[in-house]
């Protein structure tokens, strides 16, 4: 199963050199998504051939992110 990764979403804002844009509410929305299973978009797949997830949060919210942003774990 795929779950989305705080921590590499964490690290790809460091490595672009923007860890001073990293806020108590951005972790706040991460922990939100932190280990939510992530989906893969048919739609963007299929129409714009990009590889993206859908997340949906805790909070009932969802997001598409990058496939570098989710991680396999064994269910």
């Amino acid at each position: 199963m795929l779950v989305f990764d705080k921590e590499a979403v964490i690290e790809a804002i460091k490595l672009a050199g923007n860890e001073d844009k990293i806020t108590q509410e951005v972790i706040d929305d991460l922990n939100n998504y932190d280990g939510c299973e992530a989906v893969k978009s048919g739609w963007d797949a299929l129409v714009y051939d990009r590889e993206l997830y859908i997340v949906t949060g805790r909070n009932g919210k969802s997001c598409k992110v990058e496939r570098q942003f989710v991680k396999e774990i064994e269910e």
